[in-house]
Parts: structure tokens; sequence; C-alpha cells
């Protein structure tokens, strides 16, 4: 049976098997200040013209998932605004050729194995690695005058926030694509950002982490602030990649679901209180006028997301059984009822395309931390410790006679005088020290002087951070593992416990 409290548990842990590794996080960011200081070197071709790069998207929102399928890759949208240019001064197509250029060079300064493609709006560079990604550049001017004259006239100025961040962008579609004119088409990502923060209370969530772990907001990098609104979609997006696997063409657009679910938002501490209120009202901000349906860009009401819906109105209606299987399937409960069976975690689990989550498996991790951290001799961190880095001990056992290592879990029956080996495993590990902490229990420990409870260093074999330990003492013993760099834990493992009993067994 499954607690109100466990659910709430469990949707943290859907959250986080649906999250991209940090280490993609990083490499989007490297990859955007890389391209950004190739434009400002000295022998740019388009440094005079003053480019400006930032994220926009699900990387800049906070709400990019792992692709389900092995050969999809993960879209970085960035935009290149050009500050010492505007409509006035060029065309479409001689700024998408601008932009081109350096994009080409670039690619061929990183040896990249597929050249660069000028796509309908944005030039893409495709990154050949493990991590499957590719680069959408969108070159766009200032533009915010007229956007706001055009407000005015159609009387939203009042109601629309962050006017002063409209850009003019290229469209290889556009009748004057290759000609001076005024006529471009208006985007505000940079708007869409920041009303996105504002729905999700991000900048109070940030701050209140800051505060928590004694560090100055600025230094708390964005993509380690995650609010429940960025959680949910996260989980919506899922459910709706695997509903639309073999549909693809038919599936609701990711930015419908965010701005609704933006809209929807009404502030909550957990996933489960949130994603049932979201998914009951996001429908509320589906407008119909005139027989058209409209989903109303927030920072652009001049622009309609749902303009599709209204070509094919079988876009609607997929939409609307999208939404109902939600409702059905991830939060089919009310407060009146307070204890779920294991099928509802199996039913979701399925629903997400996950085939394993440990969830109700961590309550008794909360009660073995719980008791763990109540050993009057184990020593507190030396180090302040922050859960920014997942990271889990894999270990092995060795005894005498036995000539292969086999693996063993946490928690398992072992008995003396066995040859354990345990290995910290977390993404770019290498970057970090690891501090393995040994706390033992027992009459026979403390007999001998040996209950320990100290940090200890390990071994690197074959590049791998490595401790070893042999089962010498009956007892209920602790081994957990903390990731540090520049006096900063990033990152410590849940105690593996190793049970030590006395006696002979065949299958030690």
């Amino acid at each position: 049976m499954i607690l109100f409290s466990e659910i709430d548990k469990y949707f943290e842990q859907l959250y986080k098997e649906l999250d991209i590794p940090e280490s993609y996080y990083e490499k989007a960011n490297t990859s955007y200040t890389s391209f950004n200081s190739w434009l400002g070197r000295e022998d740019s071709s388009v440094k005079e013209f003053e480019p400006e790069i930032f994220l926009q998207g699900s990387f800049k929102l906070g709400t990019v998932i792992k692709p389900i399928g092995e050969n999809d890759s993960y879209d970085i949208d960035m935009v290149c605004k050009f500050n010492n240019l505007s409509k006035q001064t060029i065309s479409q197509k001689d700024l998408k050729t601008l932009l081109g250029e350096e994009v080409t060079s670039y690619a061929k300064s990183k040896s990249m194995v597929h050249k660069p493609k000028n796509g309908k709006r944005c030039w893409t560079l495709n990154y050949h690695d493990e991590a499957k990604f590719h680069m959408d550049i969108l070159p766009c001017v200032e533009d915010s005058k007229k956007f706001i004259n055009q407000l005015i006239i159609y009387k939203h100025a009042e109601t629309t926030s962050f006017k002063e961040k409209a850009v003019a962008i290229t469209d290889k579609r556009s009748d004057v694509y290759d000609v001076i004119s005024d006529e471009w088409e208006i985007s505000n990502p940079q708007g869409y950002y920041l009303w996105f923060q504002e729905q999700s209370n991000f900048i109070e969530k940030r701050a209140m982490l800051a505060e928590q772990y004694q560090m100055k907001v600025e230094a708390l990098k964005e993509y380690k602030v995650k609010t429940p609104l960025q959680k949910s979609i996260q989980i919506l997006k899922r459910h709706r990649d695997i509903m639309f696997e073999d549909n693809h063409d038919n599936k609701p657009s990711s930015i419908i679901i965010t701005t609704l679910a933006a809209k929807a938002y009404r502030g909550g501490d957990n996933i489960r209180d949130v994603l049932k209120y979201i998914v009951e009202n996001m429908h509320n901000y589906i407008e119909e006028i005139d027989g058209e349906y409209k989903v109303l860009n927030p920072v652009n009401p001049m622009e309609n997301f749902a303009d599709k819906w209204n070509d094919d109105l079988s876009l609607k209606y997929h939409f609307d059984n999208w939404l109902k299987e939600v409702k059905k399937n991830l939060t089919s409960y009310s407060e009146s009822i307070n204890i779920y069976g294991e099928d509802f975690q199996k039913r979701i689990s399925d629903q997400l395309g996950i085939s394993e989550v440990k969830s109700m498996a961590m309550v008794d991790a909360d009660k073995a931390i719980i008791v763990v951290n109540s050993i009057p001799h184990r020593q507190k961190p030396k180090w302040s410790v922050y859960d920014w880095v997942n990271v889990y001990i894999k270990a092995t056992k060795t005894k005498s006679g036995f000539s292969l290592p086999k693996a063993f879990q946490s928690g398992e029956i072992l008995t003396k005088n066995v040859s354990l080996k345990f290995e910290a495993k977390a993404e770019n590990i290498k970057q970090y020290e690891v501090h393995w902490q040994v706390t033992n229990t027992g009459i026979e420990a403390k007999n001998n002087g040996c209950l320990r409870g100290d940090f200890y260093d390990g071994q690197i074999i074959e590049g791998k951070r490595i401790r070893k330990e042999t089962t010498h003492y009956v007892g209920t013993h602790v081994v957990e593992c903390y990731l540090v760099k520049n006096g900063v834990c990033y990152g410590k493992s849940k105690p593996f416990i190793v049970n030590i009993r006395d006696g002979f067994s065949l299958e030690w």
C-alpha cells in the first residue's frame, strides 16, 4: 500500500528519471559559450554588428527530457541577435547568409562530421557524440518599437509584459525574404523565458536554495533549480511522447503544453498537487473565438500557438484525447483517497515508458538514513554537503577460494572474512575527489576499538574510484561516499548497509 507521502516521493523520483544528466546541461552551456566566443573573436566577420547569443526553448526553461528513441537527439535552441543591424539596413536573406558564413567556419574549426543545415528559420549544427545534440541558431534583429506600436493599435499594450525584448526573425517562407523590408515576423523568446520564470516562481525558488546552500544566487546554476511546475511539465511531455510514439505528427506541441501548464499553475510544494491542479485546469486557457481555437503567446498576444488546430481540427481532438488520458492515468485520485496500490505505481511507470522506478523502496531507505544519522560515533562531514550530483555505490565480494568477484546489494547478509570492493559511480566522476566514510557497529567492533565512523581515501584502479574493505566484525555496518571539489561536497551516496553474520553459508 502507498500513502500520499509516498506518492509524493514517487513523483519526485519520476521526474529525476526523465530529466537529462547534469553533464548534458553543462555540455549545452559549453556549446553555447563556445559559439558565442567564436562570433566575438578578433577576425570574426560579424563582430562589428555586435552579435548577442542567448538560449531559448526547453533547455533554457528547464523542461527538457530524455528522448525515448535511441536515435533521437536533444535540441539546443539559440538566438543570435545582431544589435548593430536593423530591418532598414539588411534583408532577411542577407542576415541569414551573414550568420551562415560564421556557422560554417565554426563547424570546420571544430572538425564537425556533418555540415551545417540552412533551415527555414535557423542554421543547425549537428554534434556527432554520445549526447546526440543538435543546435538550432536563429538570427534576428531588435524590433521592440514596431512590436509596441502594434500592441497599442490592437489594444494589448497594457496587458503584455516584456515588450522591450521583442525581435524580428528570419524566415525563408516570407514574401519579402530577399529584399529590405519592414515586414519581418516578430518573436519574443527572451520575454517568454522571463514570463515563465515569473509563473513558476523560479527566482524565489533559486534565492531560497542559494540561502539554504549558503551561496550567492548567481553562483547557483539555473539548471540545478527545479520548481514543481518545471517537473510537472517534464512528466506531461514524457506522457505525450509515449502516447504518440507511433503517431508523431499528431502529438500536442511542447509550447502549447508548457504555456497552458504555466498559465494554470498556482503554486504548490509537491508534484502530486501541482500536476493534478494543472491537468484539471489547463483546458480553461484554451479560448474559442468566432469558431477558432486560441492559445495565445503570453508575451505576444498576436501570436496563436493553436493556429494549426484551426487548419486541422484533428490536432485539437488529439490534444483533448491526450489530456483525457493524463487525467485517467496520472492524476486519477482525490483528497478522499489516501491509500494506493502497487498497480497505481506500475500504471504510471508504464504510461511514462519507465521500466523501473525505485520509489516505494525509498521509504525503507529514508528509515535507514535516519538510523545511520543517529549513530553517535559517525563523524559529521567536513564539507558543506549538497545534492547536486547523483552518486551511488556498486559493490562486489570475493571470498578465499573463489576466483571471481560477485555483486551484492545493500542490506545483504554476509559472513566473515569476505573481501569487499566498493565503487563510486557518478557522471563525470573524474573531476571530483572521492572520500569514503565507513562506520561499524556491534560488540565485536567496539571491543576491538574499531567502531570507526571517520573519512578515508580510496584508490583509483583502472580509472575507477574504489574502496576496499574486509568483513571482520559481526554487526550492521555502513559505507558512504562523498564527491568533493574545491572544499564543497557536490553529492553523497545513500548509506550502503553491510550486514555481517557469523557462520558458514553456501551462498556466502
